[in-house]
This record gives structure tokens, sequence and C-alpha cells, in this order.
């Protein structure tokens, strides 16, 4: 397939601040982003996809956000706290923004101007005084009619020399607000059927948050009581009875609670139940209302990615069915199971993760030689096996200083959390990689509990029984080039000669005929990031003065950031520790000119003006020579 991978560094503002294209070997590429010292501090996503790929949407794109903390063009920093209320069903928000310099002291008594924005409006605007702890109060509400609870503040702080800071702070919620919602297992609660009832809760920051509670009936009798386990996420087994209505009471960890409907349950249908906390097996029930144990015969199909592993067909002549799939049998990753009705419908769905450890490579790091004296030299080595047998493969290794970047283990990227999960889910994952640090059963409950609570996307059933699937506009590419038109006077080049020069970056010549049309391509291209080229063109009989038109990839829409949860409020604040450390090598690079760096002068204006050299008007105006020579002195 595509051969060529799309990287993007995009701003808080949703736009892109810098693309490059780097070029697949067997899979496997590498690049990097320069980051200028005019970079402002903020959150950042890295987005990555290939030309192919957009022909699919972008929800399955490598979408990552990041912090980018800034120092050394950065005088002021910022910490931010919200306060919430409500009133009148309006949601109030005090934001508390702290004003300080790289060494912590405060600007005090600094006036700061200010624009709230959510959904994209303007909600407030004002000007506020710091106090002596360096503090700016910020005051605003969130009706309901705002669609998106999520903003930023724009704050700009004078400083002593009238010089005006602008600080950019997000805004990722404006309530307490706790979403919950409950997820039967298999898409529908069904009457007289026990079933698997996943429980989800978000707050308004888009993170999970743990809740616990009771069902009760109509009449107020508790049926049963439940509790998350794991940021927001947890189930609890529930049997619907035929007229009855279900309520879920709420607490919430403020001490708060809150009444939620349970779903609506079927008179009559099919349900699935999964347990999948077996390593070598997965059980698989199917169990139907009475009124359908009539011998109709239903298939239930395992799939990943559009390829079937497993397929079962089963009359349905008694109320629960049971089966036993070997895991052997099933891929790595999400798998998607799917009733189908007699006549193919599918009218129940559930995934799982299949987690083989027998696919996954054991690294034995080796330390020994690891050095602990300052600039010390240290060397290590590390043993990759699978199944106690080496093994031979490409790997990327990072060294950082734990002490002074602090690893989010939870929340790291790698091929399990992005290839195999969260590629293939939809919405936002809270640190998903916390289903791989341990291989216990609290942990696989917990993946399993996030298979309950996400949907499915990339896969439609109902497209394969219409026989329809998305329209390929963007082909793969199989290599760097470059291509386009050459004409004159509007009518295309025939024979035309092009050549092309790299600039910058790297240094060849290139040359090439145009076809019958005037076009022209140069393929198998093989050039470093950043090579900078130069295009020429002219007639067949070396006439110049023709016109190129290069052909250019339409730019991929840049689409809000899917993972809100990930999004810090503080973000220089959160990097501090390393800010500063970072600061004190740049600043020693530099003294010791081994770095380069753009000092930014201090604005000098001007009051006095210049006088006018003697006698130097023309008829063009009053004259600015600096020097007049006279007659006389040409002549000596």
């Amino acid at each position: 397939m595509s051969k060529i991978l799309y990287v993007e560094l995009i701003n808080e503002k949703d736009s892109v601040k810098k693309m490059v294209k780097l070029p697949l070997i067997s899979g496997i590429t590498w690049g990097d982003f320069k980051l200028t010292d005019s970079l402002g501090e903020g959150n950042y996503r890295i987005r990555a996809y290939t030309n192919y790929m957009r022909n699919f949407g972008t929800e399955f794109f490598f979408d990552k956000t990041i912090k980018i903390g800034n120092s050394w063009a950065n005088k002021v920093f910022t910490k931010t706290d919200y306060a919430f209320t409500k009133e009148n069903n309006v949601d109030k928000v005090q934001a508390t923004i702290h004003f300080e310099d790289k060494n912590g002291i405060a600007y005090k008594e600094n006036d700061v101007s200010y624009d709230v924005q959510l959904d994209y409006r303007s909600v407030a605007k004002g000007k506020v005084k710091t106090n002596l702890s360096g503090d700016a109060i910020i005051n605003f509400t969130s009706s309901q009619a705002l669609a998106n609870k999520s903003g930023k503040i724009v704050a700009t702080l004078t400083l002593e020399n009238k010089q005006k800071v602008v600080k950019t702070i997000p805004i990722t919620s404006t309530s307490n607000d706790v979403d919950v919602q409950f997820l039967p297992e298999g898409g529908s609660m069904i009457e007289n059927l026990p079933q698997k009832i996943a429980i989800k809760t978000l707050n308004a920051s888009g993170h999970g948050e743990d809740v616990k509670g009771s069902i009760v009936d109509e009449t107020g009798a508790e049926i049963t009581s439940f509790e998350t386990t794991y940021i927001g996420m947890g189930n609890f087994i529930f049997n619907a009875q035929s007229g009855k209505t279900y309520t879920a009471k709420v607490k919430f960890k403020d001490g708060s609670s809150k009444d939620f409907k349970l779903p609506v349950a079927q008179k009559a249908g099919y349900a699935i139940a999964i347990t999948n906390t077996d390593t070598a097996k997965v059980t698989l029930k199917i169990m139907a209302s009475e009124s359908l144990i009539n011998g109709s015969e239903l298939k239930v199909v395992a799939q990943q990615g559009g390829n079937v592993f497993y397929v079962s067909k089963a009359k349905m002549d008694k109320q629960v069915l049971v089966a036993n799939i070997p895991k052997k049998n099933l891929p790595i990753g999400v798998v998607q199971f799917t009733l189908f009705s007699t006549n193919n419908q599918p009218i129940a769905e559930r995934l799982i993760f299949v987690n083989h450890k027998v696919d996954l490579i054991d690294l034995n790091l080796n330390t020994s030689a690891v050095s602990t004296t300052r600039k010390g030299k240290s060397s290590f080595s590390f043993d990759a096996t699978n199944q106690n047998k080496p093994v031979l493969s490409v790997y990327s290794v990072a060294v950082t200083n734990a002490t002074k970047v602090a690893p989010d283990e939870d929340n790291e990227s790698n091929i399990l959390t992005s290839l195999l999960l969260t590629s293939d889910l939809t919405g936002y994952i809270e640190k998903p990689n916390h289903y791989f640090l341990n291989d216990d059963v609290k942990t696989m409950k917990e993946l399993d509990n996030l298979m309950l609570t996400h949907g499915w996307s990339r896969f439609l059933w109902r497209n394969v029984a219409a026989g329809t699937g998305p329209a390929i506009t963007y082909k793969p590419e199989n290599s760097l080039s470059i291509s386009g038109t050459v004409t004159k006077g509007g009518k295309p080049v025939p024979g035309g000669k092009v050549m092309i020069m790299a600039s910058k970056g790297t240094f060849f010549i290139l040359d090439t005929v145009t076809n019958a049309d005037g076009r022209f391509v140069f393929d198998n291209l093989n050039f470093p990031d950043s090579t900078k080229f130069v295009v020429q063109a002219r007639t067949k009989s070396e006439r110049k003065f023709v016109d190129i038109n290069l052909d250019v990839v339409p730019n991929q829409i840049v689409t809000k950031n899917k993972n809100t949860g990930d999004v810090e409020v503080n973000v220089n604040n959160s990097l501090m520790k390393y800010i500063k450390e970072s600061d004190n090598y740049f600043n020693e690079m530099t003294r010791l000119g081994l770095l380069e760096r753009t000092i930014k002068l201090e604005e000098v204006t001007i009051t006095e003006k210049r006088n006018p050299a003697k006698n130097s008007a023309n008829l063009n105006g009053a004259g600015r020579a600096d020097y007049i020579m006279t007659a006389d002195d040409l002549s000596t």
C-alpha cells in the first residue's frame, strides 16, 4: 500500500504548524520536528496518516496530544485553577490565574485584559489587576445554549515596561457535571434475561470518575447495587422484569447524588454474554426469550478488520446456548462478535480484546554498565526473546532522566495501545497503556469493561450486506515524487525540457521531458526532510517564459482534538522541573557557542528627528542625503 507517511504538528487552534512527508521502508520510518524558540507553549497534537487512509475518515489516524513548554522566549508563566457553581441552571466559573516569572516571582498589581471564548464565541471580556500574590480572578458563565463546554481564556498581561504578553489558557470544562451511561452487553436490554450492564461515567473534562449507587424499581425497592472499579467503568448483573421500570441512584465523590433512568427493556429478543477472563478460551453464551425458542437458526461471526476468524451456526431450541472458542484461533487485538438472525441481520454485538502473550517480545534490560556519576559514560544492552528464542527485529530506543521527566506509563503510546487498541475503538481512551502493564485478573476485567463501554465504527455489517464501501478518492503513494504540467499561453508544451535541482538539504540535478499533454513526473525520489527544490522548464526549442503548474496534494482537513482528556491547563507548570533543567543546559551550550539562539531585543523608541543635510533638496522633495559633495570637493 502507501509508502509515504504524512506527519503533522497541530496547535491548539487546530492549525498545522509543521508537516513532513516521510518515506516508509518495510513499514518503518523516522523523522523529527525542529521546535523554534518562538513556538509558544501549549497542547499540540502529532497526527500521522497515509494518503490512502484518507478514504476512510480521520477517526483512525494516529493522533496524540503532547505538551510543549517554552522557557527561553517566555517571561510569564501561568497556573490556573477553576471553581464551578450552578445557579438557575446556569454554570458559573471562577478562574484564578497566577502570573509569575521563571524564578517564581509573582507579577503584582499588573493590568490584565481578558477574552473568554466558549464554542468559538466570546462570552466575557474585561480588565482586572493582579493582586499582591500575582493572581487575577476572572468570572464568567456558561449557558445551556452552548453546545461545546470547552474553550479558552486569552489573557494579556501588561509588564512594567508596557510590554504586553499574551497567554492562551485552555478551558476544559465549565461545570462539575458527571455524565453516567448504562450500556447492556450486546446492545439491548431484554426482559427476563440476566444480562451484564456496563457503567461508564465521565466528568465535564472528559475523564472517568468513579461512582457507586443502587438500582431501584418504580416502588423504590432496591434491586441491586453497583460500583465502578477503574476510571469510571464497571458492570453489574441485572434481570429486568416485565412491566417494571428502573432508576439508578448514583452517588458522586463530592457527596452529591443524581437519578438516571435505565434503558427500557425489550419485551422479547436475543442477548449474548461473553466471558474473556480465561487465558485459553472465550466462553460465548447466547440467550433468547421464551417466545423465541422455536428452532430458528442463528449465526455468530467473529472478525477483525474484515477478516473472519470464527463462524458458528446454532438452532435456538433452548433458552441458553454455550460455546467455547479457543483463543489460539483468534488474532491479537480487538475482535468483534456479532449475532445474526435467520435473515442475516445483526441483532447483537460485543467487543473483546485478545491479548496473546505468545505474540509478544520479552525484553530483558542489562544496566550493569550504567554510570551513576555526573557526566559518566553509560552503556546498556537488552535481550529480545519470544518463547525463550532470540528475536531479530528493528527497535527504537529513547533515554530520558526519570528524575527530570517523570514517566506517565499509564498514558504511553506503543504498538499494543495504538495499533491494536485505540485504532479500533471510537472516542477518547483514557490511560490506554494501563491495560498492558500488569498481567492479572483485575486488569483483564478492567480491559473487558473498556470493551463493554466503547462502540464499534470501523466495520459496519450493513455496508457489507449492501455491497457498498467507501469511495476511493486518494490512491496509495508508492514513492516521493514531484509532478506537474508545463504550459505556454494556456496550452500544454509537449516535449518540453524540465529540470529540478535540490537547493537545500542535499544536492542533485535531474531532468526529464514532458509528454504530449505537457505532463512531467520525477518519481522514486529519495531525499531528507526540509529539502528545497528549484524547478525549471523550457520548450522543445529552448524557449523560456513557460508556466509550470506543480501538482499539489490537497491538505487534509484538521478535525477537533478527540483526546480532550489529555489537554493540560497548566502546560509550563506541569513541565517546570524539566524546563528549568533544560534551560540551564541550553544556556551553557549557548555560552560555549555550541547552540544558535536568536535574542529578541527590547523595543527602542526614537524621539529625536535627524537633521536633513544642508542643500540636499531636489525636485523629488526636501532631500534625505547623509553627505553633500560639492564641485570643489570633486576638483580636489
